[in-house]
């Protein structure tokens, strides 16, 4: 029995001594456990942290992506808005001629930087210049317009004016562009010149035959215009082609801070102004014709735009223009402007404005001693057009030109409106409806239905 109860008393020394010791390890490896776990934690801390620096760091980098990515968005959609508007907002009031003066004056443009088909055929690329067409087919019904001098006869299809354009780069610092015209009974050059753009002090220039910097109107050809066909104001005061120039322009684009981008520029040419044979030395309104009975004489233009950004949906230009002649002391005065308000990048509306004055000294001192009206002539013109879809748009003209010495036809007032549905920017039909008067002739009511199209290269997209 004794020693019964001392085995009992010896297992249960043996059991708590196995229970005191199982629980000393226990308690051991728990803490080693814990060590470690806590060791861990601080290490996956250490990582978790430098991953979300690494998060923060690929966050801004995403974050100027995407800024990037609106500014080009919002580039794109102003060019492709000011491709279809005759201006060039902005920087676009202008025809894509002065964009490249301007981004070469500027410093922006890269040097021998190559045009879309000269990158596509490589090596081949430096003797294949772009090459694209444009035609203008019209129809007018006018009861009077053919017995008021209008040209050509109403009530006819007619092939107005097909365009036959080239350019290409001839260096890195050289580029060229051709513009020939077709009518139906004669083909000419329209312009012809050579731009260059690593000249001093940042000037860019463009040396040969090309349509004059004066005013807004004369910058643009017939098919970037937003009405159809021939203009008063530009008939009237520069002529049916406009005013072209022979020689040498030089511009100067000047860096600003703010929103407001001046442009200078100057131009030295000349163009034909008188008949010779005249015994007045009348003037052929202002413009610069190709007959060859005209006198060429020397003219000097300086123009300065200036662009203001007045935030991202709304832009403004005023332009100012003088020119004078070493024939007759003819000078010219010339103011032009364009508000462009754009809420988004098809919708919006744009309001076009342009005033010009000549004063020809000579001229008028031989009508005032003659006893006759010696009053300059000027003239004004008035553009405001909405477009609610990217490929409809509509506008309104008004025009009024007054001539009291009769140089041309004395005081002329038109009125247009217009729907135009450019459906691509190689195509544009249009609708206009005009109402003409005329000194000395019977108000006259124009419809004119125009089909514009172009294939290939083209240094403008149809508006």
């Amino acid at each position: 029995m004794q020693n019964n109860t001392l085995k009992i008393q010896l297992i249960k020394i043996l059991l708590m001594f196995f229970v005191i010791h199982f629980t000393a390890s226990t308690t051991a490896a728990a803490d080693v456990i814990s060590d470690n776990t806590v060791k861990e934690l601080i290490s996956e801390i250490k990582e978790l942290r430098k991953n979300n620096e690494n998060l923060k760091t690929e966050l801004e980098t995403i974050k100027k992506e995407q800024a990037e990515i609106k500014k080009n968005m919002a580039d794109y959609s102003r060019r492709d808005h000011e491709s279809k508007t005759p201006s060039g907002a902005a920087s676009n009031a202008l025809s894509d001629l002065e964009k490249e003066l301007n981004s070469a004056a500027s410093g922006d443009i890269q040097k021998g930087a190559k045009t879309t088909a000269q990158n596509s055929l490589g090596m081949a690329g430096a003797t294949n210049p772009d090459m694209g067409a444009v035609g203008i087919i019209s129809y007018t019904a006018a009861k009077k317009y053919e017995d008021q001098g209008g040209t050509p006869a109403a009530n006819t299809f007619q092939f107005d004016e097909a365009e036959l354009n080239i350019a290409g780069y001839v260096d890195p610092f050289h580029k060229y562009d051709l513009v020939l015209g077709f009518h139906e009974d004669e083909v000419g050059v329209e312009e012809a010149y050579l731009t260059k753009f690593d000249l001093p002090l940042k000037l860019a220039g463009r040396l040969g035959k090309f349509r004059s910097s004066i005013g807004f109107i004369n910058q643009h050809h017939v098919d970037e215009l937003p009405w159809a066909g021939e203009h008063v104001f530009l008939n009237s005061f520069l002529g049916e082609e406009g005013l072209v120039t022979t020689g040498l322009e030089l511009k100067k684009t000047f860096s600003s801070k703010g929103r407001w981008t001046p442009t200078l520029s100057y131009e030295l040419g000349s163009g034909h102004e008188y008949d010779k044979t005249a015994a007045t030395g009348t003037p052929n309104k202002l413009a610069m014709h190709l007959d060859k009975s005209f006198a060429r004489d020397r003219r000097n233009l300086i123009r300065l735009r200036n662009h203001f950004d007045i935030n991202e949906k709304k832009d403004f230009t005023l332009g100012l223009s003088y020119l004078d002649s070493d024939h007759g002391d003819l000078k010219v005065l010339g103011a032009d402007f364009q508000y462009r308000y754009r809420p988004q990048s098809y919708q919006g509306l744009s309001f076009i404005g342009e005033f010009l004055k000549r004063d020809d000294k000579s001229y008028n001192l031989k009508r005032a001693a003659a006893g006759l009206n010696s009053f300059s002539p000027q003239g004004y013109m008035l553009n405001l057009e909405y477009q609610w879809d990217p490929v409809w748009k509509a506008g309104a003209v008004y025009s009024n030109f007054d001539d009291p010495a009769r140089i041309n036809s004395g005081k002329c007032d038109s009125k247009i409106v217009y729907i135009a549905h450019p459906q691509t920017e190689f195509t544009r039909y249009l609708l206009q409806y005009e109402q003409r008067e005329m000194a000395g002739f019977e108000k006259d009511n124009r419809l004119t239905m125009q089909l514009i199209f172009n294939t290939g290269y083209h240094r403008h997209k149809l508006k």
